[in-house]
């Protein structure tokens, strides 16, 4: 299915598909490989890649050449002493020549429309320019909260962390990822302030 947004009604079809794979992570039984630490976890960042809000983009934005499978991962840091534990992840990077407010207008709509609730941009109240743009939303339920994360990167950052180096040019494109992530444990998640 075709997740970019062609018409008015694909954020709503994005949406009730998006319900039914956050549906799915709303506990830890419901998670595959819900557990303390990262030790099989596969099940639940494979849900998680599920999710269609991460294959939804605006008309015009892409995945970079290399990048057209969303990427996972497990992070744990119990053992850092902040009892934060593992949390699992997955993401999509894209890029767009449209500007970042254009896109961000996009992904409210289509989280909105899944019951996601915005919170404050990391770049709120920061210097106008790429980070201005960047959201993150909560969904909470049963088993713990779920986040979804637009950020937009410069080509250093999407180089450095990525692996990608966008192509030069007078303007090149505008990279930005759409991340969702939840507890391993299903404990609680929110996003950051």
């Amino acid at each position: 299915m075709d997740m970019s947004r062609g018409s008015s009604g694909r954020p709503a079809a994005v949406a009730a598909a998006a319900l039914a794979a956050v549906t799915a992570l709303s506990g830890c039984a419901a998670v595959p490989g819900a557990q303390a630490g990262c030790k099989g976890s596969e099940g639940g960042r494979r849900a998680l890649a599920a999710l269609p809000v991460l294959g939804a983009h605006p008309e015009g934005a892409a995945s970079p050449p290399g990048f057209a499978e969303p990427y996972t991962g497990c992070d744990d840091d119990s053992s850092s002493g902040t009892g934060s534990g593992a949390w699992l992840y997955a993401g999509r990077l894209y890029t767009t020549a449209q500007a970042p407010e254009a896109v961000s207008g996009f992904y409210r709509e289509a989280a909105a429309a899944d019951g996601w609730a915005a919170k404050t941009a990391p770049g709120a109240g920061g210097p106008a320019g790429p980070k201005a743009a960047d959201l993150c939303f909560d969904r909470s339920g049963p088993g713990g909260a779920r986040t979804l994360e637009l950020r937009f990167m410069d080509p250093d950052e999407a180089r450095e962390v990525y692996g990608y180096t966008p192509p030069a040019g007078a303007r090149p494109p505008r990279v930005y990822r759409v991340e969702a992530a939840a507890p391993a444990d299903g404990g609680t998640f929110a996003c950051s302030d």
